[in-house]
């Protein structure tokens, strides 16, 4: 699975993460935050972004949460 997060100051600017799928959905969702955090950081240093890396790794395990809620028909 990718996590893929956007520059706010360069748009077309993004990095990816990848975890494997190979643990259960909460520890899953927990290594989704925890990418995703820690690219809104690199992105934050590497280019002055303005990403809250707090903000971003909670908006991805609620995104994978969704995503699951909807992969089985909850």
């Amino acid at each position: 699975m990718e996590v893929e997060v956007h520059s706010r100051i360069k748009p077309d600017l993004h990095r990816v993460g990848r975890i494997p799928l190979e643990h259960g959905e909460q520890r899953t969702a927990r290594h989704v935050g925890a990418t995703a955090g820690s690219i809104a950081e690199d992105l934050c240093r590497d280019y002055g972004d303005t990403l809250d890396p707090s903000e971003i790794a909670g908006l991805a395990m609620e995104a994978f949460r969704e995503c699951m809620a909807k992969t089985n028909g909850k």
